[in-house]
């Protein structure tokens, strides 16, 4: 789970996902508030990008000065406090918690991990520091010298702008969370709202057998009208506010199933049993978004393009031609 809880850079976030050929994750638009609700315990790893002051960005983005005040570190640990909390009512036992900052102020930094240790039964685990990279600064906190595990990244040091990471693993034992039993309801379920219909999952298969037959979905979900890879596992989504719902398989269209971008990204190209292998001229025709000429051509249908061992997108031949699908607003 991946989550940003202003709409916008959630947006973003999903889409570097999608760059990434990243396959089960799902992207939520939600308050830390609102997420802890949805996942007590469930997280082994939770990675903390709490937002900050900034200070370590200055020299790249100067805009960040404009808004800086003596107080606004004060104002940024407090809000990130309040993430912390969630974060941890949301890690398991046992799992670790790693939390970063872009600043150098000590009340987000080295204070932020005093009062984690102070407050939760937590240990602090040493990170492995390359030459140029700082030991956290116990006596910019309360003096603990575990805060000396802590890293600090400081430009004039090494390559780079400021930053700070620290790791903690949860100390304890799993809880046993009672079973909730769920009252029958009249009428469909809270999740199979989201089912693909008979006919959706239909066109789906037909795709799949085709195309990618070694492919195991977890949940089908459908939202309008693009269906997703739900991970298995996930607790109930109708409560959640999503920007994706795990992995875009891609969008029901009158009647035909057309794959998404995300999914082609995702999908290892030997794993694809019609591929259509470019060079890179061809490649450059293929994402400025032109259609390509095939050669002996095989049978009109879909066609993972591959350029180098490496998935670019999908292009649908039609009588020797490969239709582009590559998305208009990321054709260069």
């Amino acid at each position: 789970v991946a989550n940003e809880i202003f709409k916008n850079r959630a947006q973003v976030l999903a889409e570097n996902l999608e760059r990434w050929g990243a396959k089960h994750v799902v992207v939520a638009n939600e308050s830390p508030d609102q997420l802890e609700k949805q996942f007590p315990a469930f997280f082994d790893r939770i990675l903390v990008d709490a937002p900050c002051s900034g200070e370590g960005m200055f020299r790249k983005e100067p805009a960040g000065i404009e808004y800086w005040n003596e107080d606004y570190p004060a104002e940024c640990a407090n809000r990130q406090r309040h993430i912390l909390t969630s974060a941890l009512k949301m890690l398991k036992p046992g799992g670790t918690l790693v939390y970063s900052t872009c600043t150098f102020a000590p009340e987000e930094d080295e204070q932020m991990a005093a009062w984690l240790l102070n407050n939760y039964d937590l240990t602090m685990v040493e990170l492995e520091k390359a030459p140029g990279m700082d030991a956290g600064r116990p006596e910019w906190a309360d003096g603990n010298p575990e805060l000396t595990k802590a890293l600090r990244l400081f430009p004039h040091h090494f390559k780079g702008e400021g930053h700070f990471i620290a790791k903690f693993v949860k100390n304890g034992e799993e809880p046993v969370l009672p079973t909730k039993k769920n009252k029958k309801k009249k009428g469909r379920g809270q999740r199979s709202k989201f089912a693909p219909t008979k006919e959706q999952q239909a066109l789906w298969q037909d795709f799949q057998t085709k195309v990618l037959p070694n492919y195991e979905a977890g949940q089908l979900v459908v939202f309008g009208d693009y269906l997703y890879d739900l991970p298995v596992g996930m607790p109930a989504i109708d409560q959640m506010s999503l920007i994706r719902p795990g992995l875009q398989l891609g969008v029901f269209k009158k009647n035909r199933f057309e794959p998404a971008l995300a999914l082609a990204l995702a999908t290892k190209p030997a794993t694809c049993t019609q591929v259509v292998e470019v060079d890179e001229p061809a490649w450059r025709t293929y994402v400025h978004g032109d259609t390509l000429t095939i050669q002996d051509a095989p049978k009109n249908d879909w066609y993972l393009v591959e350029c180098d061992q490496h998935a670019a997108g999908w292009g649908k031949l039609v009588n020797g031609t490969l239709k582009n699908f590559f998305p208009k607003g990321l054709r260069f």
